[in-house]
């Protein structure tokens, strides 16, 4: 008899799970594999970019100026989120924690300085960011500290991409050109810059240049548990699909400055049309994942636990943001990853499944522009969409509010195969000619004037030239 009450004290309380303890509050239509659930966090404005307090706090990044991608006005700030009584929903969805300019962007949290990172159009600053943090900052008392001055660096986006890689504790901004390159010098703007000691930095520091020659490596990742450490995600050339063009996930590896060749080089075996000589291509860096142009994959993270349950486990989870205006191709989507090879399982051109068939667009039933994924240290995979205003979670049916994983099979329904990515989506090209790319990129950028094909608008005068075309 005692054997029997120990037994099924083991057994946990439906509530103690995140699936089984929570109230739906999605749409009943949202398709996704029944070894997991969805659920809402918080309805914010414009919900850009994630992170986490050492705490387990919810850090949400919100830029109030119009992003080159279209996204509806945010705070200028950062929402600061937490749960204490873990029903799945943020307590407080109004608590903006910090608010800079409108061109706060990128948001990452340094434990080593326990402080809160945020770059701005022409800087990275901090300020602190108490373990135990709720209340948001008293404005008049805290002045923000520069980490890094990027005023000088040229003409750039504001969407910097910004990481602390939490076992060294250096941190990671990117630089993304406004609309092209018209040589292929080596500048830090189209590049992944460093700051080697948070700490100790100041507006004065030079920043380590750790990827050069990209276009605009707008989200940055770093996972102690993936070999490499940190990662960036590649958008490249509208209009290059036609030569073989593609968004990329390149791996960052301390101590080796990556270079991506933009824009001579549309890949190491493949040179622009009109730069033949420029550069070596060759010699530049080989994508770890490849992406098809106009599905705009935005933020990344893995299972690096790899405690999901299949056929999630281990798997690279990534944000499609879309073309811009259609948004076709918004989803998030999922590839099974090899930890020794550095790279989707099956190689770097492995095509990816979607996570939630139809969840995304602007007929989704869940959402409209996932812009960013992160996974939380519980567990559950959370997912912002800017477009859309929302924060939701993911959780493995088996996954309990502590962190941990029943994996007696009481709560894991069978397992499901993933859906495949639709087959309409657009194709890589291995190679093409001058004239192919020339008429793509006019193709390209007639829709653009037209109909809002396209990762993001095109330049005043790109557009310009385009219009004869499109009348």
């Amino acid at each position: 008899a005692a054997a029997a009450a120990a037994a099924a004290a083991a057994v946990p309380d439906d509530s103690e799970y995140w699936c089984a303890g929570t109230t739906p509050n999605v749409p009943g239509n949202v398709q996704h594999a029944a070894t997991v659930c969805v659920r809402e966090y918080a309805t914010l404005a414009t919900p850009r970019v994630l992170a986490f307090g050492a705490n387990g706090t919810v850090l949400v990044g919100s830029p109030k100026a119009y992003t080159p991608g279209g996204a509806p006005t945010g705070v200028g700030g950062v929402y600061l989120l937490y749960d204490d009584d873990l029903d799945g929903v943020a307590d407080d969805a109004t608590n903006v924690y910090w608010r800079g300019d409108a061109t706060l962007h990128g948001v990452a949290v340094s434990t080593r300085t326990d402080e809160l990172l945020y770059t701005e159009a022409t800087a990275v600053k901090a300020v602190p960011l108490p373990r135990d943090a709720r209340a948001p900052l008293d404005a008049a008392a805290t002045t923000p500290r520069v980490v890094a001055d990027m005023s000088t660096l040229g003409t750039m986006r504001f969407t910097h991409g910004l990481e602390v890689d939490a076992a060294s504790g250096v941190a990671y901004v990117s630089t993304g050109m406004p609309y092209g390159a018209a040589n292929c010098a080596v500048t830090q703007v189209g590049a992944v810059l460093r700051v080697d000691d948070v700490a100790g930095a100041t507006a004065a520091t030079p920043m380590a240049s750790q990827l050069v020659r990209a276009r605009n490596p707008m989200y940055v990742r770093c996972r102690a548990a993936v070999a490499d450490h940190c990662w960036a995600m590649e958008l490249t050339q509208d209009g290059w699909s036609a030569v073989g063009g593609t968004e990329k996930l390149v791996a960052l590896p301390r101590g080796a400055t990556q270079d991506l060749g933009f824009p001579c080089c549309v890949q190491p075996d493949i040179v622009a049309p009109g730069r033949d000589g420029e550069v070596n291509c060759a010699a530049t860096t080989a994508a770890r994942a490849h992406f098809k142009l106009t599905t705009t994959p935005f933020g990344f993270d893995w299972d690096a636990a790899r405690q999901w349950p299949p056929p999630y486990t281990g798997r690279l989870f990534v944000a499609y943001h879309g073309a811009f205006s259609s948004w076709r191709y918004a989803n998030v989507v999922t590839l099974p990853w090899d930890y020794a090879a550095r790279q989707p399982v099956g190689g770097a051109r492995r095509e990816p499944d979607e996570f939630f068939p139809g969840g995304f667009g602007r007929d989704g039933a869940l959402g409209k522009r996932p812009a960013d994924v992160a996974f939380h240290r519980d567990g559950r995979l959370f997912i912002a969409d800017d477009e859309a205003g929302k924060v939701w979670w993911v959780a493995p049916t088996n996954l309990l509010k502590n962190g941990t994983f029943d994996n007696s099979g009481n709560k894991l329904p069978a397992t499901e195969a993933p859906a495949p990515y639709p087959s309409s989506a657009p194709s890589p090209v291995a190679s093409a000619t001058t004239a192919a790319l020339a008429a793509a990129l006019t193709t390209t950028a007639v829709l653009a004037a037209t109909t809002g094909v396209g990762e993001e608008p095109f330049s005043a005068a790109t557009v310009a030239a385009a219009a004869p075309l499109a009348a």
